[in-house]
């Protein structure tokens, strides 16, 4: 899986971080960027079992709906 970017609601083990890559429609940059979600930061997966997606970026944590989550594409960070 190395290199290949999926969706931030494909990552579905709790605990795990992905860096952001980009963000699939441009209408919404404005919105993640001021969540603080845009490309080179790391979010942390909370919850993700179905609707909303709840992830962690920095201190704060949010709660985004599957159809966002999908518009966020990452890149899983391997764990040790």
């Amino acid at each position: 899986m190395k290199g290949q970017h999926i969706s931030l609601a494909s990552c579905r083990s709790v605990g795990s971080r992905c860096t952001v890559c980009s963000v699939t429609d441009g209408a919404l940059e404005g919105r993640f960027w001021s969540m603080g979600i845009h490309p080179g930061v790391v979010v942390e997966i909370v919850r993700n079992d179905g609707d909303p997606v709840y992830i962690r970026v920095d201190d704060a944590r949010y709660g985004l709906g599957r159809t966002l989550a999908e518009k966020i594409l990452v890149r899983p960070i391997p764990e040790n």
